[in-house]
């Protein structure tokens, strides 16, 4: 356990030391960065903030039918806690351990319950960003679908492969025939996907949402730095950043991600450096919203408890 924290540990600092020593040597990214403007972060914080609202929906509709009647102000707190979490630990362990306790402890949701959920909500955003960006270069003509072909072709695959997944997980005589194959994790998966067909739309719905939300964000991202791009290469970006829920290497994918997201920007003839320095910005707006929400969330349940005391 001490050599697991050391590597967590070690893991961040690892990220945070590369981040800070590409910025010293090229300082035009945090030159970038600081001129993004106070008035775009606050727009910025107020996006993510909505993000987090419709991240607790999604979980208030997987907890239903069995477990009604919890606010929506409670699980707001607890996602934004367990995201928070996952600064902690790499491959979302530190998030998902966080949404099980807590889930547990407050509401008494069975872990494996959580774990189900969790997994299907990871394998749907993945599938559903992967389609939606499809369907967006598809809508754009033959001349996007040119500059984005190998882009088209990679998240069609991941597309598909969701697809088959899920129909693998939600039919019986299918699942019976390859469980033996599968991770133990997805019988989960498997369980969540036998909920009432209502929840299950209702997710799907508010993962399309959020994506577009997503979209909209990156959008105001680059134009705040200066970046004049097209919507398909921003709906790439969230797709992309989805995809890397599975690839989730450090803590928070801190490195990893403006890393991998940064070659985009080379791949499509994006300015780098205004880009990055548009990504740190993201992830300072990030953290600040889960610090101050989880903050806020901890303090206002600190003074239900005190005052039913």
């Amino acid at each position: 356990m001490f050599e697991r924290r050391w590597l967590r540990l070690a893991l961040f600092l690892a990220a945070i030391a590369a981040i800070a020593w590409y910025c010293v040597a090229n300082p035009e990214v945090l030159h970038r960065a600081m001129a993004f403007g106070w008035l775009n972060v606050i727009v910025l914080a107020l996006s993510y903030s909505l993000s987090h609202v419709l991240n607790a929906l999604v979980l208030k509709a997987g907890l239903e039918p069995p477990y009604r009647g919890i606010r929506l102000s409670g699980l707001m707190g607890i996602t934004m806690a367990s995201s928070l979490a996952g600064y902690l630990t790499p491959l979302r362990v530190g998030g998902l351990g966080t949404r099980l306790l807590m889930l547990r402890v407050r509401y008494g949701v069975s872990p494996g319950y959580v774990v189900g959920q969790f997994l299907l909500v990871t394998l749907l955003t993945i599938g559903l960003s992967s389609i939606m960006f499809v369907i967006v270069v598809l809508a754009q003509g033959a001349q996007m679908l040119e500059r984005y072909r190998l882009a088209i072709g990679g998240m069609a695959l991941v597309g598909a492969g969701v697809v088959v997944m899920c129909a693998v997980l939600s039919i019986e005589r299918f699942y019976v025939r390859v469980r033996f194959m599968l991770p133990k994790a997805l019988a989960g998966a498997h369980d969540a996907m036998s909920r009432p067909a209502r929840s299950q739309i209702k997710i799907v719905a508010l993962l399309a949402v959020s994506f577009l939300l997503q979209v909209l964000q990156t959008q105001w991202l680059l134009i705040s730095v200066g970046i004049r791009s097209d919507w398909v290469f921003s709906a790439l970006v969230c797709a992309a950043a989805n995809l890397m829920l599975v690839l989730s290497l450090t803590p928070g994918n801190l490195g990893v991600k403006e890393a991998l997201l940064g070659s985009l920007s080379l791949a499509f003839s994006i300015d780098e450096k205004a880009f990055l320095g548009a990504l740190l910005v993201d992830r300072f707006v990030q953290l600040a919203v889960l610090a101050a929400g989880t903050l806020l969330y901890f303090f206002l349940d600190r003074s239900r408890l005190r005052s039913k005391r």
